[in-house]
């Protein structure tokens, strides 16, 4: 009896435990399955990623200033690689860099290798050249990077890109996340040993471009701007140079530039101080007699002289016994204040702040928009600096009528400039007009207001003593037949 309650027991025994199999084993198969067969997916999965497209830029009429081509990248799973000295010789020979280099990436213990920096991002004949070796291990993934039509154009406005397709400056940093796009990866399943699972296909998934940006840019009127200063260069070699076109209705911007400049594509050939600095944003200088319409518009709309009183200029003007000279020796004699505008004469522009005060005078410069930012959508804008009111006398207010002690940028000299001419309203100048892609606009941007500085019939004046200015003054040089142009001149003496 004793033996048959011990087989008894032992079979009892044997078929609990098979159940128990049985139970774990439909546990497994059919509760958990989804769950295991994730995790296993996950071990057995060589994940390549590939980089979103980056949207393109454009100007405010849709003509192309950056764009992106296909630039494919090279990756390795070195389980898979068979000889590895032979093929590096056979890669590096195609992307023209030693076999070390590719080497030291081929004999990492790592699932996936993307050679990088040696073949990333090469031309798609050198990807096609490599695909022809068929190297077992060896997978080429799409990639793409800037392609720039016009390779300096806006070069500080527009930035720089990373290899990795990052924005490092300008509008490519400060509007990273909607250019960038959504990555895409190459999936391929292998065992522990790096071998191809029969029974698994692998897939590609593509990468996603990233939004389109339209700018108030005018590619045409870039293109001249450019081209101007590209033949100053040349002719009088300068130390830097700046270039600004803004529509005076609204403070778009038109066109932007500095030299010296860079090639966009090549950007590490060149210091940082030359692709990080925006001028016309960023340099800050006394802007001389540009400053002057600020005070004259003031002068105006204060009523502290008329276009047709008569005033003299000896060629100098004591302040406080200080004595302050005019840049034309021996100055204008007997002119008008309109002419003192068409002249650039300083003691009459110094007259026009002594009669003002400083008060006054002060409260003007600072509703041009002098002394603070303008606002504009880019990034390394400088202030400026203004005279603190309270401690400055009378020689100091006489110097800050024609332009010397204070300090501003050159997109804060061309706004106010449009200020006081497009009937008296300061608008906060913007570069980027749109953000959209084929079928979604993000964000479209119109013009804003800031304030206004001066009445419509003082800007309407002071558009007539401009234009006087390059017909019969200072400006003579720009003077166009046919065609209305009004400006101011500025000396550095």
């Amino acid at each position: 009896m004793k033996i048959k309650k011990r087989i008894l027991s032992i079979y009892l025994l044997v078929v609990i435990a098979f159940l128990c199999i049985i139970f774990r084993l439909s546990y497994v198969k059919i509760v958990k399955a989804s769950e295991y067969y994730e995790r296993a997916l996950d071990l057995w999965t060589r994940s390549a990623p590939i980089a979103g497209i980056r949207g393109n830029i454009y100007d405010r009429s849709g003509n192309l200033i950056v764009g992106s081509k296909l630039t494919p990248t090279i990756i390795a799973i070195p389980k898979q690689i068979k000889d590895i000295t032979d093929n590096s010789k056979k890669i590096a020979k195609i992307v023209n860099c030693a076999p070390e280099d590719i080497m030291k990436h081929l004999r990492k213990a790592v699932s996936v290798e993307i050679l990088k920096p040696e073949a990333q991002k090469i031309t798609v004949s050198q990807a096609v050249e490599i695909a022809k070796l068929d190297i077992d291990g060896i997978y080429i993934v799409g990639d793409s990077s800037r392609y720039y039509p016009y390779p300096n154009l806006l070069a500080q406005v527009i930035g720089i890109v990373g290899i990795d397709n990052q924005g490092i400056s300008g509008i490519e940093y400060i509007y990273d996340e909607y250019l960038k796009g959504d990555g895409g990866s190459l999936q391929i399943y292998t065992d522990a040993h790096g071998e191809l699972m029969d029974d698994l296909s692998g897939f590609y998934q593509d990468a996603k471009s990233g939004y389109d940006l339209y700018l108030t840019v005018d590619l045409n009127i870039q293109l001249s701007l450019e081209r101007v200063m590209d033949n100053a260069v040349k002719k009088y070699n300068p130390t830097d140079m700046i270039g600004l076109v803004l529509d005076p209705m609204t403070s778009e911007v038109l066109a932007m530039a500095s030299r010296p400049t860079f090639d966009l594509a090549n950007y590490q050939a060149y210091p940082q101080e030359i692709y990080n600095r925006n001028l016309p944003i960023w340099k800050s200088y006394e802007p001389g007699s540009t400053f002057k319409i600020a005070t004259f518009a003031a002068g105006l709309e204060e009523k502290v002289f008329s276009l047709d009183e008569k005033f003299y200029d000896p060629g100098y003007m004591i302040v406080d016994g200080t004595r302050i000279r005019d840049w034309k020796k021996g100055g204008h004699g007997d002119e008008t204040f309109l002419n003192v505008i068409e002249n650039s004469c300083n003691p009459g522009f110094m007259t026009i702040g002594l009669r003002l005060g400083k008060e006054k005078l002060f409260k003007y410069i600072h509703d041009f928009g002098y002394g603070q930012k303008t606002g504009i959508d880019l990034l390394g804008e400088s202030s400026g600096i203004v005279f603190d009111i309270n401690k400055i006398g009378n020689v100091e207010l006489a110097t800050s009528a024609f332009g010397q002690g204070n300090s501003a940028t050159p997109l804060q000299v061309v706004n106010a400039g449009s200020a006081a001419i497009n009937g008296g309203i300061l608008h906060q100048p913007y570069i980027l007009k749109a953000i959209a892609n084929k079928t979604t606009t993000l964000l479209t941007k119109e013009p804003y207001t800031i304030r206004r500085v001066i009445s419509e019939k003082t800007s309407s004046l002071l558009r007539e003593a401009l234009e006087s200015v390059v017909a019969r003054g200072t400006g003579r040089t720009a003077f166009i037949p046919g065609f209305r142009v009004g400006g101011k001149t500025g000396i550095r003496y």
